[in-house]
This record gives structure tokens, C-alpha cells and sequence, in this order.
């Protein structure tokens, strides 16, 4: 399942302490049935090159974010560039 629920979101040191919401957050059922992997994403749909320094910015206070939240929940954060597929993201995860 993906989703990004209205609300979702935190405040961000970058743009103005404007709050800032990833693209998508999956909640990824295994073999087993578990719900066992929290991926979070944020989405470009340009090359790491064409990516504005603001942007840049933003997707590095979001991973710190995440890895901190990460010792009471486990969550990946990925950015995903245009090339990139998101599901060969959660494969790579699950491996």
C-alpha cells in the first residue's frame, strides 16, 4: 500500500521552517504476511544534477529525520531520481 496521509509532514530547517511531506510511504507486507518494511520516498523526476540546492537540502534533513526516528520504528527513507524505480528500491529492501 502508498500513501501519504493529508497531515503527514514535519517542519523543515530548509524553506523557511515551511513543513515539508515526502511523496509516498509504503507499508510493505512479507512472505509471512508481516508488515515488516516503512519506506518513505521522496520523488524527482529530474537527474541528481538538475536537483536545486534547496532540494538538495531538503531530502538530506528529511533522511536525518527518518534515520532518527528509526530507533523506535523502523523506516527507510530513499530519494528516487528519474531513472530509478521505486520498486526495484523495496526489492533491493527486502533482500
Amino acid at each position: 500500500a502508498s500513501f501519504t496521509p493529508s497531515g503527514f509532514g514535519m517542519n523543515s530547517a530548509v524553506g523557511g521552517r515551511l513543513p515539508y511531506s515526502p511523496d509516498f510511504a509504503y507499508v510493505v507486507k512479507g512472505i509471512d504476511g508481516q508488515s515488516n518494511l516503512n519506506f518513505i520516498v521522496e520523488t524527482k523526476g529530474k537527474s541528481e544534477i538538475a536537483l536545486s540546492d534547496q532540494e538538495k537540502r531538503k531530502i538530506e534533513h528529511a533522511k536525518a529525520f527518518f534515520v532518527n526516528i528509526s530507533h523506535d520504528v523502523q523506516v527507510h527513507f530513499k530519494r528516487q531520481l528519474k531513472s530509478e524505480k521505486i520498486l526495484d528500491m523495496i526489492k533491493e529492501l527486502q533482500a
